[in-house]
C-alpha cells in the first residue's frame, strides 16, 4: 500500500507555514515610520545673533508606508526653538527624508554643560516617536 503524503512532506509544510506566519507577523508589527536622530558630530554650541545658543542635529525619517506622510518636529520639556536648515516637507511613500536643524535655547536655561532634551515627531497629526538627545552647552 502506498502512502500519498509522506511524513517528511508534512514536516516541511508545517515548517513552511511557521516561517510564513513569523514573516507575516513581523511585517504587520513593524513601525510605519522609523527615525534616527543624531547630534552633529564635532560641533559644539553655536551662538546666534538674537542671543540664543544652539546645537545642530540631523534627523532621518523613514516612511515605510505606501502613503505620503506629513512630518513635524516639536521640542518638549524645555523652552526653546527648532530652526530648520533643510526644509521639513512631506515624506513620499517608501522613502527617506533627511533634515538638519538647530535646537536653539536661551542661555539662561542652560543649567549644566550638557542638558537632556526630548523631541517629538508628529506625522499626520499623531505622535509617532519621542526621541531623546543631549544639548551640549560647552561650558557657557
Amino acid at each position: 500500500r502506498k502512502q500519498r503524503i509522506k511524513f517528511r512532506t508534512i514536516g516541511y509544510m508545517v515548517l513552511w507555514l511557521a516561517v510564513l506566519g513569523l514573516f507575516t507577523t513581523l511585517l504587520l508589527r513593524r513601525e510605519k515610520i522609523e527615525t534616527v536622530l543624531l547630534r552633529q558630530p564635532g560641533m559644539l554650541m553655536q551662538k546666534f545673533q538674537d542671543g540664543y545658543v544652539g546645537n545642530m542635529y540631523s534627523l532621518k525619517i523613514f516612511n515605510k508606508t505606501f502613503d505620503r506622510q506629513t512630518a513635524d518636529i516639536r521640542l518638549t520639556g524645555i523652552p526653546g526653538q527648532i530652526r530648520f536648515i533643510d526644509q521639513l516637507s512631506d515624506i513620499a511613500a517608501q522613502s527617506v527624508l533627511e533634515v538638519r536643524f538647530f535646537v536653539a535655547l536661551k542661555p539662561e536655561s542652560l543649567t549644566a554643560t550638557s542638558l537632556p532634551i526630548e523631541l517629538e515627531l508628529w506625522s499626520n497629526g499623531q505622535l509617532v516617536k519621542k526621541k531623546k538627545s543631549v544639548f551640549v552647552a560647552g561650558g557657557s
